[in-house]
């Protein structure tokens, strides 16, 4: 695959589909459902999906499409990750091949949208003690129970549903065993969802709630096998902790480019203020943190591919990115004075979209206690530490 040609036509599709709705999107929070479209059927959103199924199997791919989606709207990109990553890409590595046809391809022929729904009302970082249930009944299963926060839930018309089916054994010590997935699709009876949020940021990235009612569905809608979920979805969260890498390198992309030219052009004291060592010096660092992140991203995409441990670097590169992110996105409304504060100038935009990424996915302080716990496990078996 030629990742430069990717770039430039997933780019020129960009500017012509997503960047005349950015700003109405944002102001309206209104999901820009002809440019999901667009990039969905031109094979870019499922780039990551197997061949067969319209996809393109190209981690690179994946990384260049993210960051290319991010550079014009985070939130965009955000929900076309979560339909064709979070959703596609488990279908992809844990469904039988009649669900494979089916939702993959509904997703790459008929830019249909998925959602993957974990996290509840009282459960976040501790997932394994989730609520919903998905009781048995002879080959079926009856679920109940809802989903909050969920990136897509308003408006998608496939589900990824993360229920505990361990019965009394998720009370006995085996809750890591009682973790089961299913797929629903949108008009099944029992299942209904909220209309979208109102959020900080990110919003034209559509985030509700899940509600079940007694839905129920055969073992045909199990994904991968039951009881494996909790750790079917440590490879979800890390593609997607990886995926943030490419988003805030797309983010910092813009935000230089913007702060370049305002500088350049905002005239103070006889001169422009690009010129100003104190600018200079926060446009180097946005270059700092650009710079590190597709090295890190880089080394995540050569360890994935080589089938080795990533999970540390996951966790630091979401860490990393997030933090990046929400320091660089204040530093460029600051460069912009009172304009970075307007929203036409779009900086501001970025700076609300950076705050979820110190959040979603694994809080700033779960990845830090992820470091630590897997750091002190490796080093210290040199002291005797346990």
């Amino acid at each position: 695959m030629d990742i430069q040609l990717l770039r430039q036509e997933l780019n020129k599709l960009l500017h012509e589909k997503l960047e005349p709705v950015v700003e109405s999107s944002d102001l309206n929070s209104e999901f820009p459902m002809e440019a999901y479209r667009a990039v969905a059927q031109a094979g870019f959103g499922g780039i990551f999906l197997p061949e067969e199924y319209g996809g393109g199997e190209s981690l690179e791919g994946l990384m260049v499409v993210m960051e290319e989606m991010s550079k014009f709207s985070p939130g965009f990109a955000l929900s076309t990750m979560a339909s064709f990553q979070l959703f596609g890409y488990n279908i992809a590595r844990l469904g039988t091949a009649a669900q494979k046809e089916k939702y993959l391809k509904g997703l790459t022929g008929e830019a249909k949208i998925g959602c993957w729904g974990l996290t509840e009302p009282d459960v976040g970082s501790d997932a394994i003690h989730i609520k919903t249930t998905a009781k048995k009944e002879g080959n079926d299963y009856i679920l109940n129970g809802s989903k909050t926060f969920i990136t897509n839930a308003p408006i998608a018309d496939y589900f990824i549903i993360i229920a505990n089916s361990g019965g009394s054994g998720f009370n006995s010590g085996s809750a890591r065993q009682a973790g089961s997935a299913f797929v629903l699709e949108k008009g099944m009876k029992g299942l209904s969802v909220s209309k979208p949020f109102k959020k900080h940021g990110h919003r034209c990235s559509p985030t509700g709630q899940i509600f079940l009612d007694q839905v129920k569905v055969t073992k045909d809608h199990l994904l991968g096998s039951e009881g494996s979920a909790f750790a079917d979805m440590k490879h979800s969260l890390e593609l997607e902790r990886f995926l943030i890498g490419p988003m805030v390198a797309g983010m910092l992309e813009t935000l230089i480019e913007k702060c370049v030219s305002y500088a350049y052009n905002r005239q103070q004291f006889g001169q422009p203020i690009l010129f100003f060592q104190l600018i200079q010096e926060k446009i180097a660092r946005m270059r700092m943190h650009l710079e590190m992140i597709r090295a890190a991203t880089d080394q995540g995409v050569a360890l994935i591919k080589e089938g080795k441990p990533a999970t540390n670097l996951a966790t630091a590169l979401k860490l990393y990115g997030g933090k990046a992110a929400v320091e660089m996105g204040s530093e460029a409304m600051q460069i912009h004075g009172g304009n970075g504060y307007m929203h036409e100038y779009r900086v501001e935009m970025f700076m609300r979209d950076a705050k979820l990424l110190e959040i979603g996915g694994g809080t700033n302080e779960m990845m830090l206690q992820i470091l630590a716990k897997n750091t002190i496990k490796e080093v210290g078996k040199k002291y005797g530490v346990t």
